[in-house]
This record gives C-alpha cells, structure tokens and sequence, in this order.
C-alpha cells in the first residue's frame, strides 16, 4: 500500500524518536507475524496428522493388488452323509464319516477391478485434500486476529510519539514562560497552566504505554516470542492486488470437495463393471473335501480364475451418481455464493479505504493550518499578548490533529490489508 509522504516522514521520525533510546530493540512486520502465528497454532499440527493418515491410506489402497491370503478351519458333525444308492460287486464302498474336519489356505489376487480400487484411492485423496484445505482456512482466519492487534499496537505506538514529542515541548515552553512570569509579562498562573496540560498529557501518555504493553502481551503470546515497548512494527507495504481476483482458501475447500465427488462418481461406475481374479486354494481334512470316499487325513487343492459381474443392480447405481450430481450442484451453489459475499466485501472495503483517503488530505491540510495558528499563538504567547490558557488550546488542536492524521493513516493501511485479506491476495 502506498501511503503519502507525509505519513512516511510522521511515522518513520515518531518510531525513532520514541525508541532510540534502546538500541536492542527489534523489529517486527505483519508478515512475520502471520507466519509465527500460523506455525504456533495447534491446528498446524493437523498438517502432519492429515499427511500420515494420507500416506496410510495410500499403502491400504495398495495393498489391494496384493493378494489376499486367508486360513479357513471348521469342525462339524452332520445327520447324514453322501452314500451310494446301490452296493458295487467285489468292491466295498467306503462310509463317509458324520464327524468332518477341514483347514484351508485361501489365496486370491486381482486381475481386475473394474477400477474400483483407483477409484477408492482417488476419494481417499480427495477427501485427504478437503481437510488440508479446511486447515488452510482455520489457519487463515487468525490473520483477522493478528491485524486487529498489529494495528492496535501502531495506533498506540505513534500516539506514544506525538505525546512525547508534546511533553517535550511543553518543557521547553515551560522554562520560557517562567522566564516571562519573572519578567512580568505573564501572570504566574500561566506556569501553573502548564505544569497541569504537562500532567493531562503524562496521563495520555501513560494510558497510552499500558495499553500497548497489554497488546504486546497477548501478540507475543500468539506468535511464541517476547516483546517489548522498545520493539518495533513497521506498517506493510504491499501492492494493491485486481478487485477481481480472489484468491482465498475457501475456494480450494470448494475445489476439492468437487473432486471428491467425481471421485466417487467413478467409484460407483465401477461397481457395474466384471471383476476378474484368481485363486487358490490349499486344504488338510478328513474326509478330503474334493474326494469324499478319501476318509482319512489327507491334503487337497484347487487353482481356477473367477469372474464377477454385476449386471442389475436396480437402478441404484444410477440413483447414487443423481445423489452425487445433487451434491455437485450444492458445492457450486456454495462456491458462487461464497464469491459474490467477497466481492460484496470487496467493494464495502474500497468504499472505506477511499473515505480514508480522502480523510488524509483534509487532515494534512487542517495540520497545516493549526501549525501556523500554534505558531502564532506561540509568539503571541512570547509577547504577552495571548494568555497561556489561549496558547494551550490551539497546542491542544494542533496535537489532536496530529493524532487524526497518524489514526486515519494507519487506519488507511489496516483498511488496505483487509482488503487484501479478504481477497486472499495477502502475502
């Protein structure tokens, strides 16, 4: 944001004036507060959890295409039991036994799925990218935090400086109207005057230090690291981003959220495609369950290929993807919705900053004509022709509109990062 000269040169010589006295003090930016914040959060931790989960479920996913291995084991006793109706000559027939005992080694392996386990990975995915991108916004939203007590902090900060640049002067004026009081020219109720406007603005200054210090402690407890009064904000500088193009986290929840959807659109076409696998079997019992006459413990197996079709499924596959279309048609809803409030809020903040602006250049000139009235009052004041109370009021205006225009000029800043904030194009 490019603020006018003047506000550079109030800002820049009020910091330095204020804070030169302790050379150890460090400076501090909106950005590095932002990103301080944002790493501090526990949210941030999400990040790893949501990432893990990812992986996890990418090895699941996976693991399809292995084969799947399984051990079967029964114990049964059964009523009755396969026999033949006749008896064959000269050669016994062996009785199947009642009590039968079987363990199996079950293996089968995916040749095909008719996409239904990319497409499972896919929502995984999808759905992986959703909660990263709600993340993203919880993360974003402490930025409106961080600027109410960033500027807060400015606001106090330049008070602070014109305070004492006050006190300053009303000390020097002090010392020149002593030495007119001894000289007669004014009465002696002119110092005491100004010792009380020293005491009203001590006052000011103080309110002004405490409440700075309190924001400073709860900025510090966001961002992790101490500070102090002597530390420095600095106001950002940025360059004002189109009005047209937002850039915000909610969008990306929205686009995921859409891809998740056609994730799983793909995923219910594949329940209507054939499957096809192949497996094999390993088994140990008695009787052996391929050959019943064999009675004793003997072992078994059996290798093959399966095909699995599901070729009605009463309409359900179709009822699931007009679901999924519905849910399309509500994220879209809530995308469009979402966009037209930010551009409605965009416009909202143009407005303000642009009264902001105007504001400027009507306080500069104000501070410029109270100068030159202070400035006369001042000699007037030397001469004895103006009364200390007369001289203190037009001091009072001047430092009011000096505290105007140091407000309105962060205030313009502040109104410009929201601008940026809420179009998502903030650094």
């Amino acid at each position: 944001m490019k603020l006018t000269k003047r506000l550079n040169y109030t800002l820049v010589v009020s910091v330095l004036l204020a804070y030169t006295v302790d050379s150890g003090a460090q400076s501090l930016d909106l950005q590095e507060c932002y990103r301080k914040a944002e790493n501090l959060s526990p949210i941030k931790q999400q990040e790893v959890y949501i990432q893990s989960i990812q992986e996890l479920n990418d090895e699941i996913a996976t693991n399809r295409y292995l084969p799947d291995v399984s051990v079967k084991g029964s114990a049964t006793y059964q009523s009755d039991v396969f026999q033949l109706p006749f008896e064959l000559p000269s050669t016994p027939t062996p009785e199947i036994p009642k009590d039968q005992y079987q363990l199996t080694l079950n293996l089968t392996q995916n040749i095909y799925s008719g996409g239904a386990i990319k497409a499972a990975q896919e929502i995984q995915q999808a759905v992986s990218a959703v909660k990263s991108s709600e993340l993203s916004v919880s993360l974003y939203q402490i930025r409106s935090v961080i600027n109410e007590l960033y500027f807060g902090i400015l606001s106090l900060q330049n008070a602070e400086s014109i305070y004492r640049e006050v006190l300053k002067e009303l000390s020097n004026r002090e010392r020149s109207i002593q030495s007119a009081v001894n000289n007669g020219v004014l009465l002696p109720t002119a110092n005491h005057q100004i010792k009380k406007e020293q005491l009203k603005t001590q006052q000011a200054l103080n309110a002004a230090v405490l409440r700075k210090q309190a924001l400073l402690k709860v900025l510090s407890d966001w961002i992790g690291e101490p500070l102090s009064v002597a530390d420095q904000l600095s106001l950002p500088d940025f360059a004002k981003a189109p009005e047209n193009e937002i850039h915000r986290p909610e969008l990306d929840v929205f686009t995921n959220k859409s891809n998740q959807i056609a994730a799983s659109k793909n995923q219910v076409k594949s329940q209507l495609r054939p499957k096809i696998m192949a497996f094999a079997n390993v088994g140990y019992g008695s009787p052996n369950a391929l050959n019943f006459f064999e009675t004793s413990w003997s072992s078994y197996y059996m290798i093959g290929g399966r095909v699995e079709w599901k070729v009605w499924d009463w309409t359900s596959s179709n009822k699931q993807q007009q679901v999924l279309r519905l849910n399309e048609e509500i994220v879209q809803s809530e995308m469009e919705n979402f966009t037209r409030n930010v551009r409605n809020e965009l416009i909202k903040q143009q407005t303000e900053v642009d009264i902001l602006q105007q504001a400027i250049i009507t306080d500069e000139e104000l501070l410029t004509l109270q100068e030159e009235i202070t400035s006369t009052a001042s000699a007037q004041l030397d001469q004895g022709t103006i009364t200390a109370i007369e001289y203190l009021t037009e001091r009072n205006n001047l430092t009011q509109n000096q505290l105007k225009l140091a407000q309105d000029q962060i205030n313009l800043a502040k109104a410009q990062v929201e601008q940026l904030t809420i179009s998502g194009n903030m650094p």
